[in-house]
């Protein structure tokens, strides 16, 4: 046996014999003090019937006496309650222990259904697609063959818009690996990841009439990839057209399409303002541009987004493009 359960045991052994002697004084009281009473009542009665205490005092006498009396019934009275109490004392810690082991039988399948419930299946559907945070490599052949599917609808798409078809792979490849349902947390839809609050916004504001677009019809390859694409022109072509160097404004085009251009221009030249942000990256050389968004920027993972795309697109220039 242990130490511990010695403790335990010496603990318990100690508190019976504490409570048992307290009952035992309780019992000798009940015993010893009614029969004190009753000699003492006696006396009493002999000293006054033999005349040995005077009249002055019998009145008196006779009150203790009855008092004496009233105090042996209290006195039972209240040792009869206290060793009924003594008892429920003794049996409810036990009650008490069974009660909290039963408890706890029922209380641990719950928890442990209530982990299992957390667990959600549709958690992986909703999780970000953060493909471009990979150190940039190569295109695979497997990334090949999928972008070969969709070679035609980009290349169409691409000369639409005025943009070059390997780019816009390679912003599928990083946004979605191929994947036409892909959904993130933002949320962001389809091949080319595209926001409602985002590019579909502006692309229906600048050339579909503020035409409203279902998530069904974002879904399509199609209308995905010409949102996409047609969101790079707007970037590239209408907001940053008078950015001179190509190689600046396409880095710059898409470090915005990642992080929203609003945000960009505050973080790279601390404005608001288009017309100084054009200032400030036309002060800049190219080098000094693509150092800061790959480098500088504080947003890591458009830092990697821009690395990855620009790798991306010098792959995707193999392919067999018009």
């Amino acid at each position: 046996m242990d130490s511990s359960k010695i403790t335990s045991l010496t603990k318990r052994i100690n508190l019976s014999l504490t409570r048992l002697k307290k009952v035992l004084i309780f019992s000798i009281s009940a015993v010893c003090l009614p029969f004190a009473a009753s000699r003492a009542s006696n006396k009493l009665g002999d000293a006054i019937s033999n005349d040995k205490i005077n009249v002055t005092h019998k009145s008196i006498v006779w009150i203790l006496a009855l008092f004496m009396l009233c105090l042996n019934s209290t006195v039972e009275a209240n040792t009869l309650t206290s060793l009924k109490d003594k008892q429920l004392q003794l049996k409810r810690p036990l009650a008490t222990i069974s009660q909290k082991t039963h408890q706890t039988t029922e209380t641990k399948p719950q928890s442990q259904d209530k982990t299992h419930h957390k667990i959600s299946p549709t958690l992986s559907l909703k999780a970000p697609l953060r493909l471009y945070s990979v150190e940039p490599k190569p295109v695979k052949a497997s990334a090949s063959n999928m972008a070969i599917q969709y070679i035609d609808l980009v290349q169409n798409i691409a000369d639409d818009w005025q943009q070059d078809p390997a780019l816009v792979m390679a912003v599928i490849h990083a946004e979605s690996y191929f994947q036409p349902q892909a959904q993130s947390a933002a949320p962001a839809y389809g091949l080319m990841q595209v926001m409602f609050d985002g590019a579909v916004a502006e692309v229906s504001r600048f050339y579909f009439n503020g035409k409203t677009f279902s998530l069904s019809q974002i879904l399509q390859p199609d209308t995905n990839i010409t949102i996409g694409t047609a969101y790079l022109y707007i970037l590239n072509q209408v907001y940053l057209k008078t950015i001179q160097s190509d190689s600046a404004r396409r880095a710059i085009t898409i470090a915005a399409y990642n992080c929203g251009l609003t945000r960009l221009m505050g973080l790279m030249a601390e404005t608001n303002s288009l017309s100084s942000f054009v200032l400030t990256v036309n002060s800049m050389s190219d080098d000094q541009v693509l150092h800061y968004l790959t480098q500088q920027l504080p947003i890591a993972e458009t830092r990697h987004y821009v690395t990855r795309v620009l790798t991306l697109q010098q792959s995707y220039q193999s392919l067999p493009f018009r």
